[in-house]
C-alpha cells in the first residue's frame, strides 16, 4: 500500500539516471514489480535472502546497490568499545567452496535482477586480510559468474562493455583494517588487477592516543602508508572518520588531528571520506564520556565543524559524506 502511495505521487525531483529517464517515471517502473508482490511472496523472499545472507551488518553507503558476497564472516578484532556489529559473529574465513555455493544462490536468488548487479561488495568486516593468492581464487570464482572488465578501459568503452556483459560489475570493493600485518604494493596491484577498485578504511580519528581509549590499536600514520600504497597500486581508498567519540573538551584536538591525517593521505580523485555520528549500542565504556548502551550521540555541529575542517585538506573531486550508521546500518542485502 505504501508503494502505491509513492507511485501515485507526482514527483518533483529534477535528479535524473544516466539513461536520461525522468525520475518519476524510473520511481514508477522500479516500484511496479514490488507493488505487484503479495505479502506471502515477499515473506518468502525475506526468508530466502536471510538463509542466503545471514545478516549484512553494515555497508559504506556507496555499495547499498552492490551484490554482498561473503567471503568472510565477524571482525578477526572486535574490540573496539564503540562497535558491537560483529559481537555475536564469531570470525572465520569462508572456505572456497561455501564462498561458490553462496554466491551461486545468490545469483539464483537474484533472478533477472542479476543485470542489474554494478558492483561486487566482500562482506564482511575485514575481508582482505586474507593471504594474495586466496583472494585471487575467489575473485577468479566471481569472475566466471559475473564479467569485470579491464580496469584501464575508458570510462565511455566500459559502460559500453558492462551494458554487453550481463551480469556484470565495474569491480570488487571491501572493507580491511590498517593495524594488521601490511601486504605489498606489488600484491595490492594484483589484486587491481584483478577487479579490486576500493579499499575502505576505518580510520575514526586522527588521535593514536584517543584510538587506544576506545579499544583500537591504530596508528594513523599505517593508515596514511596503506592509502599510500593503495595509490601507487591503482586503488582507490574510502576513509571513514567518527564524530562523537571525543568529550567535549577533545573535540578540537580530534578533528585537527583527524584533519592532519587526511591532508597527510593526499586524497585525490576517485577517494572518498565518510563522517559517521557515534552509534553506541554496545554498553561498552567510552572513555571520558557518559554513554549509556543504547545511546545515539548527537553529533551534528562537530561532525559540520569537521566537515568544514577536512574541505581544506582534500580535492574538490574528493566528497565528504555523512555515513549515518544509526539509520542505514541495517539494509536489505542489495541495499
Amino acid at each position: 500500500a505504501r508503494i502505491a502511495r509513492w507511485a501515485a505521487t507526482p514527483s518533483t525531483a529534477s535528479w535524473e539516471r544516466g539513461s536520461g529517464e525522468k525520475p518519476g517515471a524510473f520511481a514508477a517502473s522500479a516500484l511496479a514489480l514490488p507493488a505487484a508482490r503479495s505479502a506471502g511472496v515477499l515473506e518468502t523472499e525475506f526468508t530466502r535472502a536471510r538463509e542466503i545472507w545471514e545478516r549484512v551488518p553494515v555497508l559504506p553507503p556507496d555499495q547499498y546497490e552492490a551484490l554482498v558476497v561473503q567471503i568472510s564472516e565477524g571482525c578477526p578484532w572486535d574490540r573496539c568499545h564503540f562497535c558491537s556489529l560483529y559481537r555475536e559473529t564469531p570470525f572465520r574465513d569462508r572456505p572456497l567452496d561455501e564462498i561458490e555455493r553462496h554466491l551461486d544462490e545468490a545469483l539464483v536468488f537474484l533472478g533477472a535482477s542479476a543485470s542489474r548487479v554494478r558492483r561486487v561488495f566482500l562482506g564482511q568486516a575485514n575481508a582482505l586480510l586474507r593471504p594474495t593468492d586466496e583472494l585471487l581464487q575467489i575473485f577468479e570464482l566471481i569472475r566466471r559468474r559475473i564479467s569485470v572488465p579491464d580496469p584501464g578501459m575508458p570510462p565511455r568503452e566500459q559502460r559500453m562493455w558492462l551494458a554487453a556483459h550481463l551480469p556484470s560489475a565495474d569491480g570488487f570493493y571491501a572493507f580491511v583494517d590498517a593495524f594488521h600485518k601490511p601486504r605489498p604494493v606489488a600484491e595490492w596491484r594484483a589484486l587491481a588487477d584483478a577487479g579490486l577498485r576500493r579499499v575502505y578504511i576505518g580510520l575514526e580519528s586522527g588521535d593514536g592516543e584517543r584510538l587506544r581509549e576506545l579499544g583500537k590499536p591504530l596508528d594513523p600514520s599505517r593508515a596514511v602508508a596503506m592509502v599510500d600504497d593503495l595509490h601507487e597500486a591503482g586503488l582507490a581508498a574510502g576513509v571513514i572518520l567518527m564524530t562523537g567519540i571525543a568529550p567535549a573538551a577533545d573535540e578540537e584536538r580530534h578533528r585537527v588531528l583527524s584533519a592532519g591525517v587526511i591532508d597527510a593521505m593526499q586524497l585525490r580523485t576517485g577517494d572518498q571520506v565518510y563522517l559517521s555520528p557515534l552509534v553506541h549500542p554496545s554498553g561498552a565504556p567510552l572513555e571520558g564520556m557518559e554513554v549509556s548502551e543504547g545511546d545515539v550521540v548527537q553529533s551534528g555541529p562537530a561532525l559540520t565543524r569537521m566537515r568544514e575542517a577536512l574541505r581544506a585538506h582534500v580535492g574538490r573531486g574528493v566528497p565528504i559524506a555523512t555515513y549515518d550508521l544509526d539509520r542505514l546500518g541495517a539494509r536489505t542485502p542489495r541495499g
